[in-house]
């Protein structure tokens, strides 16, 4: 009986505009993108513009109301603070610097969280910046950070939770760092019994799709690896093969199911623990051969140093005749 299955193949790499290929999280979606993500204060790998725009308003606005709240702290009049300021109150800030569509017009609460954010405003903190859109957009926005398998791979990701998934995010985020992953799903069920993997392979590339990403966490997670590829295939997790890449070879990480050239996997465990055993045989009689010379020679050769060190004659070996 033919087992026709789809079948799913992990790519050898992915492109990151395609990942991030959707216009609602990028600036080409207007001035209201939903996500950053940041190398550092000065590296945006996403909406870099948008970014830095973004935080040059932060500080400017933090400037004009630390100056503002000096001013009314000391007692100056409003004479003077027209004089020495080039705002004469927090709604002629926020009206001013916070004129762009993304954000909440003015409003007392609006003020009174600003005043409390620019007392404590670090400048080096991206995590501030998702504080100040939460605040200023009527929106939750989330910060998280990334690591890649590299020291420098690293990024910081702040995103609008009110309009993004969490799950999206983290793909975005394992993307910016190199731990995504990407497969290609035939299109129609194919027969793979018989068939080794590279036949299996070849057969499915003819017809294929690609663009379907998961986490490397999830790719090592054989069980969910296998669930996600089959609900974007829209098939049961008996209707699919999922075939990963290792050590530049590909092999399947099918779960109680249907395995592809399972004989050889056999064959290579079966070969790999005979020569283990072969060697551990060897080391055993080496070690043996060691013990023996090494009893031998503290067996004759103690009881006469000790005997010279009493004055006695060393033992002597009587031949018989």
């Amino acid at each position: 009986m033919s087992k026709k299955k789809y079948v799913a193949i992990q790519q050898t790499n992915y492109e990151w505009n395609f990942l991030t290929d959707d216009d609602g999280i990028k600036t080409a979606g207007g001035t209201n993108c939903e996500v950053f993500v940041i190398g550092d204060r000065d590296t945006c790998f996403l909406n870099e513009d948008e970014y830095k725009s973004i935080c040059n308003t932060i500080d400017e606005l933090v400037g004009e109301f630390d100056d503002l709240t000096y001013l009314k702290d000391k007692g100056y009049s409003r004479a003077d603070i027209n004089a020495y300021s080039y705002y004469q109150s927090y709604k002629d800030i926020v009206d001013d610097l916070l004129s762009d569509e993304r954000y909440r017009k003015y409003s007392p609460l609006l003020i009174k969280k600003l005043k409390a954010f620019a007392e404590n405003y670090d400048y080096n903190s991206v995590e501030q910046v998702a504080e100040f859109l939460t605040i200023t957009t009527g929106m939750e926005w989330k910060y998280k950070t990334y690591r890649g398998y590299c020291q420098g791979d690293y990024c910081e990701l702040i995103y609008c939770a009110d309009k993004q998934s969490k799950e999206y995010m983290d793909l975005i985020g394992n993307g910016a760092v190199g731990c995504v992953t990407e497969f290609c799903i035939s299109e129609n069920p194919i027969d793979i019994d018989g068939k080794d993997v590279d036949e299996i392979v070849e057969e499915a590339r003819e017809d294929c799709c690609y663009g379907f990403y998961l986490t490397d966490d999830d790719v090592w997670n054989e069980k969910k690896c296998k669930a996600e590829l089959a609900e974007f295939a829209e098939c049961e997790l008996d209707e699919i093969a999922v075939i990963t890449i290792e050590d530049t070879s590909y092999q399947t990480i099918e779960v109680n199911t249907y395995k592809v050239a399972w004989s050889e996997v056999v064959n290579k465990m079966l070969i790999s623990i005979l020569l283990k055993g072969f060697l551990f045989a060897i080391l055993i009689g080496i070690l043996a051969v060691f013990v023996h010379f090494v009893y031998k020679f503290l067996n004759g050769f103690f009881p006469n140093i000790i005997r010279l060190i009493l004055g006695y004659k060393p033992y002597e070996r009587k031949r018989k005749i």
